[in-house]
């Protein structure tokens, strides 16, 4: 009785440490979008508003642009991959409903 009672903690002590660090791991990794750019809103002459992005499974998916993205992302750089179908990866975090981009790379 006492080897079936220290083989259920065991256990029991394994499964939760496994959910832990599945948790951690999926909250921490980087989420990204790599796809072609269909839209650019423009904030000013320096810095996009917004962008939408297509995938190649060809869902368009929108991000908010955050002022600390690097500033050669100007809406007139953008609008140049957009225009000769240059892929993009897109770097982001959720806020609320909204996605926020806050790196872009070539």
């Amino acid at each position: 009785m006492r080897r079936v009672r220290a083989l259920v903690l065991v256990v029991s002590g394994v499964l939760i440490l496994a959910v832990l660090g599945w948790t951690l791991w999926t909250s921490t990794r980087e989420s990204y979008v790599r796809g072609v750019l269909t839209s650019v809103e423009a904030r000013d002459i320096g810095h996009a508003a917004s962008v939408t992005v297509r995938t190649a499974d060809g869902k368009d998916q929108r991000f908010l642009v955050d002022a600390s993205v690097e500033g050669k992302w100007t809406p007139g750089h953008l609008r140049d991959h957009m225009m000769f179908g240059q892929g993009v990866t897109v770097y982001y975090r959720r806020a609320g409903d909204a996605l926020v981009a806050y790196k872009i790379v070539d």
